[in-house]
């Protein structure tokens, strides 16, 4: 019976709530003149009469519009043993504890054990340097997935769980232009976006020095374009990144570095997320 009743209440709850908590932002949104019937209707809950009364004590009485009867859904609650509260800002009824809706699942690239590849797919490459030309060996590369515990800044802003492509040591008579790229490949679990910030986590320029970096995102089985972002030295600022990967069951990201006249550079995917 309290089951059934509990399911009554709340098919009709949005007409209750003109009766037991009429607020200025429903008569704002509509006004209607109306002829009800009161016609001394008793209310009955498991087998006890119960006088409507609303939260101040006033008895309200339950009355008949178009053919349905009408009750106050604060007295209802309560005779049934429920908590009941108003929400303003949402304009709801809340009858019963207030559950918070579950977090969206999410599940960060943070540890190499999920990534079922990560590798550079070709070293650091530079043309037109001062004295030298072909593959720079007094530079570095680094391409690192970055845990939990980990963490690297972008724009002052401290970002962890994601992937870095980071270059050092090009300074010196390197003035040359530098391409570096490198991919990751995970398996998407299910999952139906790819969220993140992309940006520079690294920028050491010399005079008239430039930097570019991207990252784009594909299907590891087709090659098909999913998304993706790009990065310039002239903004240096971070972009958002949030790709439908729907009915993709591998996704591989790519990162590549253009760079000419710098002393180090890197780009960063930050709180990278599939959800």
């Amino acid at each position: 019976m309290k089951k059934t009743i509990r399911v009554y209440v709340s098919g009709f709850i949005t007409a209750l709530l003109l009766m037991a908590f009429a607020t200025g932002a429903y008569a704002a949104a509509r006004t209607q003149s109306i002829s009800v019937t009161y016609n001394n209707i008793r209310l009955v809950i498991n087998g006890t009469h119960v006088i409507p009364r609303d939260a101040q004590g006033n008895v309200v009485e339950p009355f008949i519009f178009g053919g349905t009867t009408f009750l106050p859904v604060r007295a209802v609650a309560e005779a049934l043993g429920e908590e009941v509260r108003w929400d303003g800002n949402t304009q709801t009824v809340y009858i019963g504890p207030v559950i918070a809706p579950p977090p969206v699942a999410r599940f960060f690239l943070e540890s190499d054990v999920f990534a079922t590849s990560l590798n550079f797919e070709e070293p650091p490459r530079g043309h037109g340097g001062i004295g030298v030309g072909g593959f720079a060996p007094q530079s570095s590369a680094v391409f690192t997935q970055h845990p939990a515990s980990g963490s690297f800044v972008m724009n002052d802003i401290t970002y962890h769980r994601g992937l870095s492509l980071e270059l050092t040591g090009l300074a010196g008579a390197w003035a040359g232009s530098t391409t570096a790229y490198a991919t990751s490949t995970y398996d998407t679990l299910g999952f139906t976006r790819l969220s993140g910030v992309f940006g520079f986590n690294m920028l050491g320029l010399l005079g008239g020095g430039t930097a570019q970096g991207t990252l784009v995102v594909t299907c590891a089985d087709t090659g098909r374009f999913l998304g993706g972002a790009d990065v310039s030295h002239y903004s240096n600022t971070q972009e958002h990144v949030d790709i439908d990967i729907s009915g993709v069951q591998r996704v591989q990201l790519r990162f590549q570095i253009n760079t000419n006249r710098t002393s180090a550079v890197g780009v960063g995917f930050g709180d990278a997320y599939f959800r």
